[in-house]
């Protein structure tokens, strides 16, 4: 398995450590769960061959596991609905 480093970078204005933290998670909870609201976009570097790309962390978790993502932005039920049509009575 090859070893990634992932880097996002957040630059506001805060009274101290704590409320940047703070206001950090909040901004990237608030735009990754919403995918409407904004890219949080995530330096990827490939520590083995030190290659790097910048990624959409939603596009990362839709890639992966899109039923997760399904389920983060409320569509979950068409899926399964999709997934489950009908059946014709006989």
């Amino acid at each position: 398995m090859t070893k990634h480093n992932v880097t996002l970078n957040f630059e506001i204005d805060c009274d101290d450590e704590y409320e940047a933290a703070h206001d950090v998670y909040r901004m990237l909870a608030q735009r990754l769960f919403s995918p409407s609201r904004g890219r949080v976009i995530a330096r990827v570097t490939n520590m083995d061959n030190s290659d790097s790309f910048d990624i959409d962390l939603f596009d990362g978790v839709l890639e992966v596991d899109p039923l997760f993502a399904a389920q983060v932005i409320g569509v979950r039920h068409l899926i399964w609905v999709n997934q489950n049509p009908p059946r014709s009575k006989k």
